[in-house]
């Protein structure tokens, strides 16, 4: 899952939405099938028809994809909203997202280990 956590819910869509998008940019040209690259066989089932459509979906639903820029408090909600849908309890972070400058990352990650981690920890 991608996170950025920042102070407040529009903070971290104003400084992770230009860099998720960076990336589903940069994705949509290196998926299988992109423009000026063929399509195989078998194996690549799961990719989309027309990869080129990766490219407009993180600014308008980031949940959906696996992203999640919000604050602490509206991350930890979402993260416990999908717990109790899909029964995990296990989560693989992914922080630096795009071109985030390395002084947001590291305070993204401050904010999630000290104000989500444990509260995630204790309901476990």
């Amino acid at each position: 899952m991608k996170i950025h956590v920042a102070d407040t819910d529009e903070e971290a869509q104003r400084d992770a939405a230009p860099n998720a998008q960076w990336f589903y940019d940069a994705l949509s040209t290196f998926l299988p099938g992109a423009p000026g690259r063929e399509r195989p066989s078998s194996g690549y089932e799961e990719y989309p028809e027309s990869p080129e459509k990766i490219a407009g979906l993180s600014a308008d639903d980031p949940w959906s994809w696996g992203a999640c820029y919000v604050s602490p408090e509206t991350v930890l909600k979402s993260m416990q909203a999908y717990s109790e849908r899909v029964y995990t309890n296990h989560w693989m972070a992914w922080m630096r997202i795009g071109q985030l400058s390395h002084e947001k990352v590291m305070r993204s990650m401050e904010l999630f280990a000290k104000e989500v981690m444990p509260k995630l920890k204790a309901q476990a």
